[in-house]
């Protein structure tokens, strides 16, 4: 998509995703929710399954994740995948 963007307010903090600039939007959530995962608080209901929130994480950062040891790990990647694409839509 050409017109794929990230949008910031005056403070710096994102407001808007475009096309494929969403997935940024995605992995950041997914980031987040995998760290309320990490203290037992399932983010929402459809939540189910800590392994396919891994398995999300993966497809996104290219590892394989596996299990509750492995969350941070996870986190962490998603956190470098995250700024290294929010350089390429802003």
């Amino acid at each position: 998509m050409t017109d794929s963007k990230i949008t910031y307010d005056k403070n710096g903090n994102a407001r808007s995703f475009t096309g494929d600039a969403v997935m940024v939007f995605q992995a950041a959530a997914l980031r987040s929710g995998l760290g309320l995962m990490a203290v037992g608080i399932k983010p929402h209901r459809t939540w189910t399954s800590l392994k396919l929130a891994l398995e999300q994480a993966g497809k996104y950062t290219g590892a394989k994740y596996s299990g509750k040891k492995d969350i941070e790990r996870a986190r962490a990647d998603l956190s470098e995948w995250i700024h290294m694409q929010k350089g390429k839509y802003s």
